[in-house]
């Protein structure tokens, strides 16, 4: 377990990442508890008609925290089941700090990486979180997608709108440790490379003509003032 979904003393922590791999448990084992708050909710919008469903499915999934492994088992927290369990939603990460990731290869020390110098193309801003990796080991790069925000990143076109979009640039970097070397120095210098490759952005090589050349920019600074009242 990474230490990012553990406390100090090892117990899981509820994070987003956590909570989504327990979400298909709680699919299947609250299913009927979950069909019946929905009818409830369908049938009469007065949001207190339906407390008692609504109470049916938080008890069936606060049963699953403590469940046996077995009959004659002793309790095992259902935190610790859904983190031996691999799942995509665990590699996820605020698009800010997308900036590699990847996998090696235990049988012939191997390196593959994703490196993304920059964000710019993403949508949702910095703090979006998105998956990087999925089970398999599969590698991804994703542009743009609901996950956390549910429909509100979508593209939505009208019949005959025209639109276009540069993506990226990604690098796909892989590595190879000398015979000596440890395999996890590919880490180490995977995320050399991720430096130099954020350092040299943008990049002054020709690309598509849509993407902004290094002539084509500029910087802004300052300071934002937001007033909320």
């Amino acid at each position: 377990m990474s230490s990012s979904t553990v406390d100090p003393a090892g117990e899981p922590i509820p994070t987003s990442a956590v909570l989504m791999s327990s979400a298909k448990h709680i699919a299947s084992r609250c299913r009927n508890e979950n069909l019946a708050f929905l009818k409830c909710k369908k049938d009469d919008p007065n949001p207190e008609k339906c407390l008692d469903k609504g109470e049916q499915v938080t008890r069936c999934v606060l049963s699953l925290w403590t469940v046996s492994s077995t009959p004659n088992s002793p309790p095992f927290p259902f935190q610790k089941q859904v983190l031996m369990v691999d799942d995509k939603y665990q590699y996820s990460c605020d698009d800010k700090d997308n900036r590699v990731y990847g996998w090696i290869c235990s049988n012939l020390a191997v390196g593959f990486w994703m490196i993304t110098p920059s964000d710019e193309f993403r949508t949702g801003g910095p703090v979006k979180q998105d998956l990087t990796s999925h089970v398999g080991p599969t590698t991804l790069s994703m542009f743009f997608s609901t996950h956390y925000l549910w429909g509100q990143s979508t593209i939505k076109l009208r019949d005959g709108e025209p639109w276009k979009k540069v993506f990226g640039l990604l690098l796909i970097y892989l590595n190879s440790p000398l015979i000596e070397e440890d395999a996890l120095t590919l880490w180490e210098d995977a995320k050399e490379q991720m430096l130099i490759e954020t350092q040299s952005w943008p990049y002054d090589f020709r690309l598509s003509e849509d993407f902004p050349h290094v002539d084509q920019r500029g910087t802004i600074s300052g300071q934002l003032l937001v007033r909320d009242k």
